[in-house]
């Protein structure tokens, strides 16, 4: 390299060195600022820690959902005495055949017929009482949450319905109608089903736990407050609801779980 070339080099570093100086104290050049990216963080933050709160509430449900089943065991336990004790006193109040008394004296034999007589005397017992409170929960269990009432539009809405001809005779017409309407009828008709039941019910209950301490046309002739059994009032009323209560906070809390799950079932979620 010659002696000009030495020069000219020296003069471009010094030209390139001034301009970037001048460039450090030009105000009117704004420094580059790297470009930083939206902080998330406090979003999932609040997402976990609200996830969290509901897996909470979901788990004290769970818990309260299996203090409800202890409790829902223990009143069924207690619910179905009643009925099996009402059924033996009614079959007793209304006797043996004479030849079966005679061999129910008997040592052996007696044994096992009192024996067949106290298994079957239950059982019927067991089947009436599973038979009341299944018609009178029927409503409830078929319209208690809103996945049982889709489940049931579903399966009214899958039911063929036939169409109404205006040639057929007024007879067709008016079985065609009634075809059409049986699946709601049904829906409807189970709730009347339940009344009626509770009102046989109630009867049951009253009658195995009188509510009065004397005769009812005595009392109506005079009544005393002191004459009124408050403690068999208060087994009848809970022999006739208390099964209707513990299966209405099971749902309500079944609900609530699903409605903090965000209308999805636990297994919809997994």
């Amino acid at each position: 390299m010659g002696l000009r070339d030495r020069v000219n080099a020296k003069r471009k570093a010094k030209e390139t060195a001034n301009q970037s100086e001048t460039r450090k104290h030009d105000p009117k050049e704004k420094p580059k600022t790297e470009s930083k990216k939206p902080n998330w963080e406090w979003v999932r933050n609040a997402g976990k820690s609200a996830q969290s709160k509901g897996d909470r509430k979901s788990f004290v449900i769970i818990l309260l959902r299996i203090f409800l089943f202890v409790v829902g065991g223990f009143v069924i336990w207690l619910n179905i005495m009643p009925y099996m004790d009402g059924v033996t006193k009614l079959l007793d109040g209304a006797g043996m055949h004479p030849l079966i008394q005679f061999f129910a004296r008997l040592p052996v034999i007696g044994w096992i017929i009192n024996t067949l007589h106290s298994i079957a005397t239950s059982l019927i017992g067991i089947a009436l009482w599973g038979v009341f409170q299944l018609l009178e929960l029927l409503p409830l269990l078929m319209m208690g949450s809103q996945k049982q009432i889709r489940q049931v539009i579903a399966g009214l809405s899958q039911i063929k319905s036939l169409p109404i001809n205006n040639d057929d005779p007024e007879f067709i017409r008016r079985l065609t109608v009634k075809h059409n309407r049986l699946p709601a009828e049904w829906v409807s008709n189970a709730k009347k089903a339940a009344s009626i039941v509770y009102i046989v019910d109630a009867a049951f209950c009253l009658w195995y736990y009188p509510p009065l301490k004397t005769d009812l046309s005595l009392w109506l002739m005079a009544p005393s407050m002191s004459d009124v059994d408050f403690k068999n009032l208060i087994l009848a009323a809970a022999t006739l609801v208390a099964v209707e209560l513990v299966v209405s906070c099971w749902l309500w809390l079944h609900n609530g779980r699903y409605f903090l799950g965000g209308g999805k079932t636990q297994h919809e979620t997994a």
